[in-house]
């Protein structure tokens, strides 16, 4: 009887410590309703490796970046998902400002994350990690590019010699025949067109994939289209069409070619500048 009455003891002790090991405690979201997503803590890493790029100068702006992928499912069942979009300025000196979501997620049900903040001085050398939740700018010293190695010294030049036989004619450079088994490429000019107010040039690249070199028996032909606009020197919008991973499209819109206001890059005034030395910077957040 003892014996007995021992062991359902030593069960019940068992089943309870068993039973805190398994627990996992959710804090959901204030004022979350019943199934909707619930709070979680994240966090944002990035490298403090950054080097001095040489900013574009003259060619302010303000746009917001939008993502777009659709796919389509042998059952002719379409997919599309629109990713974070994110915010971007760009100032006469150079300095940049983006702001897009911590961990964005394509899913319209996850917790919002908050914003990161990154803005990028290469007039002050200096790169700004705004932690918008905790109101902390996390200040990273930019390093110069790296150097190319030095050439060695060329000797005195010196005049040749005198030739007496007649110098042979150039021969034609031998052009390899396209190899069959290999990715083709053809690249053609889309001439200008206005995108967002703004004349952009455009190129498309084909890619075709020949049959067997993914398994396919048939060739995968992939499309990208390529807008660039020459004043501002970036890409307002791309396109790349693939059946393998569908059609995925970004594009600049609301572009505006205002001088951003000078506040836009640097720290605000109730945020705490601290220095970064360490490898790297380690943002926490909580998404709701």
């Amino acid at each position: 009887m003892i014996r007995r009455f021992a062991f359902l003891v030593a069960m019940l002790c068992l089943c309870a410590v068993l039973g805190l090991g398994q627990t996992t405690t959710v804090i959901p979201a204030q004022g979350a309703a019943a199934g909707t997503a619930s709070s979680f803590s994240g966090s944002f890493t990035t490298s403090t490796t950054q080097y001095i790029a040489p900013g574009i100068t003259g060619a302010p702006y303000s746009a917001e970046e939008v993502n777009e992928r659709v796919q389509t499912l042998a059952d002719g069942t379409h997919i599309t998902q629109t990713g974070p979009s994110q915010r971007m300025w760009r100032d006469s000196q150079g300095r940049t400002r983006t702001e897009r979501q911590m961990g964005g997620s394509l899913n319209a049900n996850a917790p919002k994350t908050p914003v990161i903040v990154e803005i990028r001085d290469p007039v002050a050398g200096c790169l700004y990690i705004l932690d918008t939740q905790g109101k902390v700018a996390h200040r990273v010293t930019m390093q110069p590019m790296p150097g190319r190695a030095a050439r060695p010294a060329m000797a005195p030049f010196q005049a040749p010699a005198a030739r007496t036989a007649p110098i042979p004619a150039p021969a034609v450079p031998f052009a390899p025949p396209a190899d069959p088994n290999r990715p083709q490429f053809q690249s053609e000019s889309l001439g200008s067109q206005l995108i967002e107010g703004v004349m952009a040039e455009g190129r498309r690249t084909t890619t075709t994939y020949p049959v067997g070199f993914q398994g396919n028996d048939r060739p995968i032909v992939s499309i990208n289209q390529t807008w660039m606009s020459t004043d501002l020197r970036l890409t307002v919008l791309s396109k790349t069409s693939d059946p393998r991973q569908g059609e995925n499209t970004t594009k600049l819109i609301n572009i505006s070619r205002i001088e951003p206001d000078p506040l836009l890059f640097m720290p605000p005034l109730d945020y705490s500048v601290v220095d970064e030395t360490g490898p790297q910077v380690t943002i926490h957040y909580t998404a709701q």
